[in-house]
Parts: structure tokens; C-alpha cells; sequence
């Protein structure tokens, strides 16, 4: 929080609000000149990859640790494919947290993780995120979702979290 944002660094905003008391909580990552280097557009691409595919998991029935599970075995994949793991375990040196917590009354809402089943009505983030510290990266994209009757709606749509969107905003 105190640090000279340089040129060609990265800033991660983690936002939130509320309305009519129930809040809201949102994170992008920014290239602070405007322009992603290709290393960090790379790690961001499997950052939001992985975020779609955990946001595709989502419906009811599905255990909440599940999601956690889905965006491991995503990062295992990518991580390996461009030699930063070699083995499972070692994701948790570059995602050191959980995908997801609940939203409502509270930011971090209370509630039974783990082996607790999705329901209809429950709101909750999706929040990947990789911190490279050799090559001085954090991501984290993060948007709110409504657990629907078959599937989910982000309550979040519609702010901008590509590349090339943010590169687009950014050039303005």
C-alpha cells in the first residue's frame, strides 16, 4: 500500500459495495502503463480460463470444494505447460487460497464450505488468482455469482475483464 507503482508493473483492485445491505465484491488486475507484457497476458489468460471453467462448474448439487478442485487441476495443467510445476502440489506456491467464499450480509459471508452442496439462491465469488513472485505477478480476477436453478448468472456481468478490453479502456 505504499509502494511506487512503476511502469510495466501490474495494480490489483479489490473492490466491493453494498446495496440495500448485501454486498458485492470484485477484483481486476491492471496493467498500470495500459499495456499487459506478454508474460503477464499469458498468466491472465489462464487466470480468467480458469475462472470460466469454474463459473461452467457451477450449478446446484455441485460440492462447494468442488470449484476449488476444478481451477487446481486447471492451474496444474497450464502451469506445467509453460514449466513453472511439475507436480500437483506445486500449484499451492503460486495459488495460495480458495476460489470462492459466500457473499450476502457480509463480504465474506458465513456458511459450511467444503463438502456443502450448491443451492438455488446461494450468491458466491469466483476469485482465481496466480502470484508468480520470480517473474513479479499477481492476478486475480474475481466476480459475484447467483447460484440459479440450473446453472449460475453472474451478477457482475458486464465489466470489462479480457486483455483486450482492459487494454482498449486503458488507450482512451
Amino acid at each position: 500500500n505504499d509502494e511506487v507503482i512503476e511502469d510495466g508493473s501490474l495494480v490489483l483492485c479489490d473492490l466491493g459495495g453494498a446495496v440495500g445491505h448485501y454486498c458485492a465484491d470484485i477484483t481486476r488486475t491492471y496493467p498500470a502503463n495500459g499495456h499487459f507484457t506478454e508474460r503477464q497476458k499469458q498468466i491472465y489468460d489462464i487466470v480468467l480460463a480458469g475462472q470460466k471453467k469454474v463459473i461452467d462448474t457451477i450449478k446446484p448439487g455441485v460440492k462447494f470444494s468442488r470449484l476449488n478442485e476444478v481451477l487446481k487441476e486447471h492451474y496444474f495443467e497450464e502451469l506445467k505447460a509453460i514449466g513453472l510445476v511439475n507436480t500437483f502440489d506445486d500449484v499451492s506456491k503460486y495459488y495460495f487460497h480458495g476460489v470462492s467464499h459466500y457473499l450476502g450480509a457480509e463480504t465474506h459471508d458465513i456458511g459450511r464450505y467444503g463438502d456443502r452442496r450448491l443451492e438455488p439462491g446461494m450468491v458466491l465469488t469466483v476469485e482465481p488468482g496466480l502470484y508468480i513472485e520470480e517473474y513479479g505477478i499477481g492476478i486475480r480476477i474475481e466476480d459475484d455469482a447467483l447460484v440459479t436453478e440450473d446453472g449460475c448468472e453472474l451478477l457482475s456481468e458486464g465489466f470489462m475483464k479480457t486483455t483486450e478490453e482492459i487494454e482498449a479502456f486503458m488507450g482512451k
